[in-house]
């Protein structure tokens, strides 16, 4: 199944106005031919937060340990498979 376009933010603001307007998410998911879900969704975002923009894109999440400890963890991995991290934790 395809999966289709994220909305543009004049889309999104068509949804809020019209919402704002009294017409009901319904009649509004036809007349833009958006999916109801994504309407309800925009507008259950709008309620939340008064607005109609989209979420901004996430950071990426900082690493926990720098790149020569995970190649040194690796190592040891591929040196005996076997061991359990319990007892690499009083190697490191």
């Amino acid at each position: 199944m395809e999966r289709k376009k994220q909305l543009n933010e004049t889309q999104r603001f068509a949804i809020c106005k019209k919402f704002d307007f009294g017409i009901n998410p319904s009649i509004i998911a036809r007349e833009l031919d958006i999916n109801f879900n994504t309407v309800m969704s925009v507008i259950r975002k709008y309620k939340e937060t008064g607005s109609h923009e989209a979420n901004k894109k996430r950071k990426p999440k900082k690493k926990i340990i720098d790149e020569e400890t995970s190649n040194f963890i690796k190592e040891k991995i591929d040196e005996n498979v076997s061991i359990t991290l319990e007892k690499y934790s009083f190697v490191l």
